[in-house]
């Protein structure tokens, strides 16, 4: 009866690791269909002399947002911007849902935020494919690396699209860095964020940008080369495993472990016959 017990806590246990480790929300842009994401929150108002003044709307874009696979919260992809800088991520192939679409960023970008709300308000960074880095500017820059950091707290108007007290800015801030890492220059595959620092466990919002350009463009300085193209960026609720299946080798080990029991036991009550 008790080897039974220890069978059942052992597979149950396993099970609830698959299900965490399987409950991740991937930000891969499938069904976007726009070449750029943007973050304009602000309605551009048209004055023409003797008819008044009139909102364009269409000038007004958010962010790319996805709901959470838990159906409670959303995971929000936005380029790091200042109002009418014009800062965006582009985007191959948008043609809609089921496309292959995959985002990128050249200089003309100060850097890439992902952030999250309801259920993920608080997230784990999990993983992030690399398609291709292209990373040395033509202006020299010392490190050839994207630098990627977690924050836990902080203010992010990002979102909502809250303006700052100077009226033009609009960035997130404050916080405690909980978590850094950097991507080489060439480097394409998959990165494994809480591998490479635990802290991508628990984060409020990431931010990644080109190391020697932090929250500035480097195409307003000069730059023509920098190239970074991303894909497929899984995030999972706070505190959750990365999303690896199970081994075989940990099943073998459990059922060893259950075969040792069985087996100590059997050789007890043979000793005491």
């Amino acid at each position: 009866m008790k080897k039974k017990l220890i069978s059942a806590a052992f597979l149950i246990a396993v099970s609830a690791f698959t299900a965490q480790a399987s409950a991740t929300t991937t930000i891969d842009l499938q069904n976007y269909s726009g070449t750029l994401i943007d973050n304009k929150w602000q309605t551009q108002i048209i004055v023409v002399p003797g008819f008044g003044s009139f909102e364009n709307t269409s000038q007004t874009s958010t962010p790319y947002s996805k709901d959470t696979t838990d159906g409670l919260g959303s995971i929000t992809l936005s380029p790091i911007i200042n109002f009418n800088d014009n800062s965006h991520i582009h985007v191959n192939g948008g043609s809609g849902a089921g496309s292959n679409a995959t985002p990128f960023i050249h200089g003309d970008v100060g850097g890439v935020f992902v952030d999250g709300s309801g259920s993920h308000d608080s997230f784990s960074f999990q993983s992030m494919k690399v398609n291709h880095a292209v990373l040395q500017s033509t202006l020299g820059n010392p490190n050839s690396t994207i630098t990627v950091r977690g924050y836990l707290g902080g203010v992010n108007g990002m979102t909502e699209g809250v303006v700052e007290s100077d009226n033009i800015t609009m960035k997130y801030k404050g916080g405690t860095k909980v978590a850094e890492t950097t991507i080489a220059n060439g480097f394409t595959g998959t990165i494994n964020f809480l591998a490479a620092n635990a802290g991508f466990g628990e984060v409020d919002y990431v931010e990644f940008f080109f190391t020697d350009f932090y929250r500035l463009k480097p195409s307003s300085l000069g730059d023509t080369a920098l190239d970074f193209e991303f894909d497929n960026i899984v995030v999972g609720a706070a505190g959750a495993v990365s999303s690896v299946p199970i081994p075989a080798a940990v099943w073998l080990f459990g059922t060893g472990i259950i075969g040792l029991v069985s087996f100590g036991k059997r050789k007890q009550a043979t000793i005491v016959a």
